[in-house]
């Protein structure tokens, strides 16, 4: 089955998910648990809980995770989207009121799984 990527593509579903990363990032650089818990699907928010055994918020603190920084560099297809920063890999969902991360803290690992994420709602 051919894959269509939109690399280098501007249309309304990359910019909108290359925003939504964005905006998660700048949450988790001024440390505001909310609002990156806002920005999760209810999968990963519940994975997330599950995994560090205490609520969204308190979880996203004791991860730790580092924010990507730099220009954001999306993939959109259907309804999932890959978004490139430096530092980290950000998979997005569409929902009904846009895009959701589905997975972040995502770092290459070369092997059979390409990602090993932090945050995994998949």
């Amino acid at each position: 089955m051919p894959v269509l990527a939109l690399a280098g593509c501007s249309g309304p579903d990359t910019a909108a998910a290359e925003s939504t990363a964005a905006a998660f990032e700048a949450a988790l650089a001024r440390g505001d648990g909310a609002a990156v818990c806002a920005l999760l699907t209810p999968q990963a928010a519940a994975a997330l809980t599950e995994q560090e055994g205490t609520d969204c918020v308190q979880a996203i603190g004791s991860l730790a995770l580092a924010a990507g920084t730099g220009e954001p560099r999306a993939e959109a297809f259907g309804q999932g989207a890959i978004v490139e920063l430096d530092g980290d890999t950000v998979f997005l969902a569409a929902s009904g009121d846009g895009w959701r991360v589905r997975a972040a803290g995502c770092a290459p690992t070369g092997e059979d799984t390409p990602f090993d994420c932090r945050i995994d709602g998949s």
